[in-house]
């Protein structure tokens, strides 16, 4: 007489699991020796002139590049109706603290991007936006460094 060891359904469920496992181990290997093997084409560098409408701007400061936008009142900026901040009260501000009642009209919405929030001296903004309601709609001026220039850090 012959003993057989039958296998448990678990055990069938985990050989199976494994193969499983296994053939993906491989598939991710085969798909990655395929892009591995590729280089990378160098990326496209194109001056912001070719696809953003606006100029470059030299001051006493140096070289910026500046563009501007106007979104007519209908339009909406996710689920907020831009034109609707053309009819608040004047003293919807007051509401905050001790604010000066202001028109809408006088409002600055201010954006800044940064090369970090260390604080350090070597922290500087290289894109500012600033946005503004008006008679046409709302509208947005950005201000952007022309070239981060490299300095030594003292």
């Amino acid at each position: 007489m012959t003993f057989r060891s039958r296998a448990t359904p678990a055990a069938v469920w985990y050989t199976a699991k494994k193969r499983r496992m296994n053939n993906l181990r491989l598939l991710i290997e085969n798909i990655n020796r395929k892009y591995d093997a590729r280089p990378l084409p160098p990326p496209r560098r194109m001056p912001v002139e070719e696809f953003l409408p606006g100029e470059e701007i030299e001051t006493a400061f140096g070289r910026h590049f500046e563009t501007e936008k106007l979104w007519e009142h209908h339009r909406h900026h996710g689920s907020a109706d831009i034109g609707a901040l053309a009819s608040l009260p004047h003293d919807v501000l007051t509401t905050l603290g001790e604010m000066p009642c202001c028109a809408p009209e006088n409002w600055a919405f201010l954006d800044t991007e940064t090369t970090g929030l260390s604080g350090s001296i070597s922290t500087c903004a290289f894109l500012v936006g600033v946005g503004r309601i008006t008679k046409e709609g709302s509208a947005s001026a950005s201000f952007s460094c022309a070239a981060m220039e490299k300095k030594p850090v003292s």
